[in-house]
C-alpha cells in the first residue's frame, strides 16, 4: 500500500529488505527506476548507510525532491546499526528533505532500551504483540505517558466508535474509499464495515464538503474550499474535547481537584 500510493508521486522511493519477497510485484517500476532496492544479507546494513548518505549529497539543492522509504528489517540486527540508520534518515530530513516512511523491526523483551529511543526520535513507533495488542509510542501524544500500551479491542471499539475524524484525518490529499478502509486497518489494525465509511463520504459529499471525480475504477474524494474549512474545524473540535477529558484523566490521577470557588 505505501509503495503503491508513493510510486506515482515525485519522489525519492527506496525499499530497503533482507528477506523480503515484496518487491517482486514491482519488477517493471524497479527497472524503470521508480522504486530504488537495497538488500542487506547477513546482517550488514552497510549497502542501505550508504544509500542513505548517497540521498543526502545528491538531493542539497533550492527545491529537494521528497524522500519516502521502507526499511524492512526481517532478521535480527544489531541495535546500534538500527540507530545509525535510523539517525541518518533523520539528518536527511534535517537537511530540510520532506521525509515519511516505515521502520518495520523484530524486538523482544530485552529491547526497551531501543523502543525508547526509537520513540524519542520516530514521531509515531507503533509495536504489534503476540498476544494482538498494540504498544503506541508518541512524541507529542496526549499529556499521557510516551508508552501506553493498547490492547486491540479497545482500539478496535475506540477507532469505530471516533469514525468521523478518523476518516477526516485522511483528507490531507485526495483519497478513495478504499485509500480509507486500508489506511486504517494500516495505521491500528481495525478493520471497519465499508459501508460505514461510504456513507459518511455520501454525506460529507452531500453536503458540499467533498467533491468527487473517477480515476480508473475509483470514486477520488476531495475537500471542497468549504470542505477544507469544516474539516479543520471538526479536527481542531476533536482535538480539544479529547485534549480537555484527557486533561481530567491526568489530574484525577496526579491528585488534583479543581472546583468552582464561591465567596
Amino acid at each position: 500500500m505505501f509503495i503503491e500510493r508513493n510510486m506515482e508521486t515525485r519522489c525519492n522511493l527506496l525499499f530497503a529488505y533482507s528477506r523480503s519477497k515484496a518487491h517482486r510485484k514491482f519488477q517493471n517500476e524497479i527497472q524503470q527506476g521508480k522504486i530504488l532496492t537495497c538488500r542487506m544479507k547477513n546482517g550488514d546494513i552497510a549497502p542501505l548507510l550508504k544509500n542513505l548518505s548517497d540521498n543526502t549529497e545528491k538531493n542539497r539543492c533550492a527545491d529537494p525532491i521528497p524522500f519516502r522509504f521502507i526499511v524492512d528489517f526481517s532478521d535480527r540486527y544489531d541495535q546500534k546499526d538500527i540507530l545509525a540508520a535510523v539517525d541518518l534518515i533523520l539528518a536527511i530530513r534535517n537537511n530540510g528533505i520532506p521525509v515519511s516512511g516505515i521502520v518495520a523491526l523484530f524486538v523482544g523483551t530485552h529491547d526497551d532500551a531501543l523502543v525508547k529511543t526509537l520513540s524519542q526520535s520516530i514521531p509515531k513507533v507503533i509495536v504489534t504483540t503476540s498476544k494482538g495488542s498494540l504498544i503506541s509510542c508518541a512524541n507529542h501524544s496526549f499529556p499521557l505517558e510516551r508508552l501506553s500500551f493498547l490492547p486491540q479491542p479497545v482500539v478496535n471499539e475506540m477507532v469505530k466508535k471516533v469514525l468521523e475524524p478518523v476518516i477526516l484525518s485522511f483528507f490531507q490529499k485526495p483519497v478513495s474509499g478504499n485509500d480509507i478502509l486500508n489506511g486504517i486497518s494500516e495505521r491500528y489494525n481495525v478493520s471497519v464495515p465499508k459501508a460505514r465509511v461510504y456513507t459518511q463520504l455520501y454525506a460529507l459529499k452531500k453536503k458540499g464538503y467533498l467533491s468527487m471525480t473517477i480515476e480508473g475504477k475509483s470514486k477520488v474524494y476531495s475537500p471542497t474550499e468549504n470542505g477544507k474549512i469544516y474539516i479543520e474545524q471538526k479536527l481542531h473540535e476533536f482535538n480539544s474535547v479529547f485534549h480537555h477529558i484527557l486533561s481530567e484523566v491526568v489530574n484525577r490521577n496526579a491528585g488534583i481537584r479543581v472546583r468552582d470557588r464561591k465567596e
